[in-house]
């Protein structure tokens, strides 16, 4: 917005929202699920992860008798991040894995800056 005073000069005023796990530059997932349509694993519909940026984890769900064996996340990254599980680089929609222990996504920003995510998944009872 513009604020006009009366000897004529402008004041322009810009606001600017970010949030602070968005800013390029950054390693984090952002977004991190599995699509019921990737899954056959799973039914009952996709299953959307917990992120706690501080701690590096993620937590999910899933139904009682999912089979976790062999899952396809679905994740965002910031802007030219890539991920890997040890040294595996991970697709997201592509890349399947065993969740039958937790699993450390190693993000890595187009900075070379690094950032752990352990990501656990509990089948529900």
């Amino acid at each position: 917005w513009v604020e006009v005073y009366p000897n004529g000069f402008k004041k322009i005023l810009y606001q600017v929202n970010l949030s602070v796990a968005q800013i390029s530059g950054f390693a984090n997932i952002l977004t991190y699920k599995f699509l019921d349509s990737l899954n056959t694993g799973i039914t009952g519909g996709d299953v959307t992860g917990t992120i706690d940026y501080a701690a590096g984890t993620i937590a999910l769900t899933v139904p009682a008798g999912s089979t976790v064996t062999a899952l396809v996340a679905s994740f965002t990254l910031n802007d030219g991040a890539s991920a890997k599980i040890s040294s595996t680089a991970q697709v997201s929609g592509t890349t399947a894995n065993d969740f039958s222990t937790p699993k450390t996504y190693t993000v890595t920003s187009k900075y070379s800056n690094t950032k752990d995510f352990v990501v656990t998944v509990t089948v529900a009872s």
